[in-house]
């Protein structure tokens, strides 16, 4: 995996260099508003000059490039060939939200005792993944599809 940007720092004055203190924050386990990181995922689809050089779209395997991390939050941009998918899984306690630039996928989402529901997510729209969600993420279309991907709190594990 390929980190395009880490960290966007706050905007602030500059300091003197022996003023100047490296202290990291620990990372959050609290998650953000969801409408917060609808927020950021329709900003992040509407800037796509900053991405769009990272995208590799290849025919056989999904792509992914991590665009943000930062302690609260972290974003994904992930490519999608046609039939491509991931197995069921959880995002670890961590709220996702899908916001789709090209194509349009599926959500499959496990809803207990072996029954599925899906939801249909369309180029330009966002989609919100509860933090306690079992799903797969399928490309049924028929071109390749491009998202972008936001977790609160950053992802830890997926199972």
């Amino acid at each position: 995996m390929t980190d395009l940007i880490h960290h966007l720092p706050a905007t602030r004055s500059p300091e003197p260099e022996a003023t100047r203190h490296a202290i990291e924050p620990a990372p959050s386990t609290t998650a953000l508003d969801t409408a917060i990181l609808v927020d950021l995922a329709e900003g992040l689809l509407d800037a796509r000059p900053l991405w769009e050089p990272a995208l590799e779209v290849a025919p056989d395997r999904r792509g992914h490039v991590r665009l943000l991390a930062t302690e609260a939050y972290e974003a994904w941009l992930i490519t999608w060939p046609v039939g491509h998918g991931v197995e069921l899984h959880d995002h670890g306690g961590s709220t996702g939200v899908i916001a789709v630039a090209e194509g349009h996928l599926v959500e499959i989402q496990a809803n207990g005792g072996g029954s599925f529901r899906r939801a249909e997510v369309a180029e330009g729209r966002t989609h919100v993944v509860p933090a306690d969600r079992i799903h797969d993420v399928v490309n049924i279309g028929t071109r390749a599809a491009v998202s972008i991907h936001v977790y609160s709190p950053p992802l830890n594990e997926m199972t």
